[in-house]
């Protein structure tokens, strides 16, 4: 059945239905004795919080409330996990809580760089890049014609090496090659030849031309009146243990080179050293050189157990002379007159005058000279005066 409630204008009446199920329609009825109710109708906007739409005062209720549709410049946020730092300086964006959060990322833009053998590497900067920048190097080319000597190709400043073309030997360079059989005495030409087998007769044999013609591996000692030493005379005996060369004068290109076993040297009239001439002698331990006026390229490269080299008339180092000399402590420079001249600091590479711990023997009158002279300035703490250390110098 229907229930019928007549309410006078302008009053409120509550219905008890609290906790009851209404299985019929309640009608509500404001009739007579007062006023009609004044109802109001409104209009809202979707936001983030939930509304209650009350009327305003002086209404007795709402007769309508309109909710517009949410505008085409609202969106989810829901979905924003970004951060500032991924962001470029100069946007915005709008957070899940409807905050506004600035971007912090430099734009740099066109980023470059160029490499080259003092720039060997470039930090990327943190930030956008923009695409259009590169991180390049200039490729050269070097071309150097072969040589006796060590030779080292170096880029042009801002520029690394893309390659190296060594250059053919010359048709008038040989190449040696074959074994060459020596069974007489005399003068030969071994200039061709990879090895020679001197096979003399016993009681025959003049030491000159066995020497010039670059002994064999089973020689362990010479002890000769030969004036000079060709280039690569003895070029690999292993087995040479010990040299006496009183008259020579001359010691050739590579003519002692790798005789790894050589332990005693002795030559007092030698004026003339040649490059590579001591080569790789890693069981020299000291050389006396009295008359020998420049000590050339790598004469005595990495001859590891020299601790002591006496030279009585040098006028000159080259570069690269004593390098990987690991226990070269004493180097003697007797020329009274004027300094024995430095071409590069790499002459001592590898020593112990390099580290500080080796030293440079010079007359007294000279070691100021010595201290201040070009490149042996970097050794100014390493010097000597011989007449202080008679008992090292004699």
């Amino acid at each position: 059945m229907s229930h019928k409630i007549t309410v006078e204008g302008g009053k409120t009446v509550r219905l008890p239905t609290a906790g009851k199920y209404c299985l019929q329609d309640i009608e509500v009825t404001a009739q007579g004795g007062g006023s009609a109710a004044k109802l109001q109708s409104k209009t809202v906007y979707p936001m983030h919080e939930a509304q209650e739409v009350k009327p305003d005062a002086g209404y007795d209720g709402l007769e309508k409330v309109t909710v517009n549709p949410i505008p085409d410049t609202y969106h989810d946020t829901s979905i924003v996990n970004i951060t500032a730092d991924k962001m470029l300086v100069g946007t915005t964006v709008v957070q899940k809580d409807g905050s506004v959060l600035d971007g912090e990322m430099p734009d740099n833009g066109a980023v470059s760089a160029i490499l080259d053998k003092n720039t060997t590497s470039f930090p990327i900067p943190k930030g956008y890049h923009n695409g259009d920048g590169a991180v390049s190097i200039e490729l050269e080319g070097k071309i150097i014609d072969p040589s006796k000597d060590l030779q080292y190709a170096f880029p042009s400043d801002g520029k690394v090496l893309g390659g190296v073309m060594v250059g053919a030997i010359p048709d008038e360079y040989i190449i040696p090659e074959g074994e060459l059989e020596i069974t007489a005495n005399g003068t030969h030409d071994v200039t061709a030849y990879a090895s020679v087998n001197v096979n003399v007769p016993t009681g025959g044999g003049d030491p000159t031309a066995l020497l010039d013609a670059a002994l064999t591996n089973t020689l362990t000692a010479i002890d000769s009146d030969v004036t000079s030493i060709v280039a690569y005379a003895c070029r690999g005996l292993s087995k040479l243990n010990t040299v006496n060369l009183p008259n020579a004068t001359i010691i050739g290109t590579y003519a002692f080179y790798y005789c790894t076993a050589m332990s005693s040297f002795s030559a007092p009239k030698v004026a003339t050293l040649n490059t590579y001439a001591f080569y790789n002698c890693d069981k020299l331990t000291s050389i006396n050189f009295p008359l020998a006026t420049s000590i050339p390229t790598q004469c005595f490269y990495s001859c590891g157990v020299l601790k002591k080299a006496d030279f009585g008339a040098a006028k000159s180092i080259a570069a690269s002379a004593f390098p990987y000399c690991a226990e070269l402590v004493t180097l003697i420079l007797r020329r009274p007159d004027a300094i024995c001249t430095l071409a590069n600091e790499n002459a001592f590479t590898g020593t112990p005058i390099e580290d500080g711990t080796g030293y440079v023997y010079v007359p007294a009158a000279l070691i100021e000279t010595y201290k201040t002279a070009s490149k042996w300035s970097t050794f100014a703490s390493q010097f000597r005066a011989i007449e202080d250390y008679p008992d090292i110098c004699g």
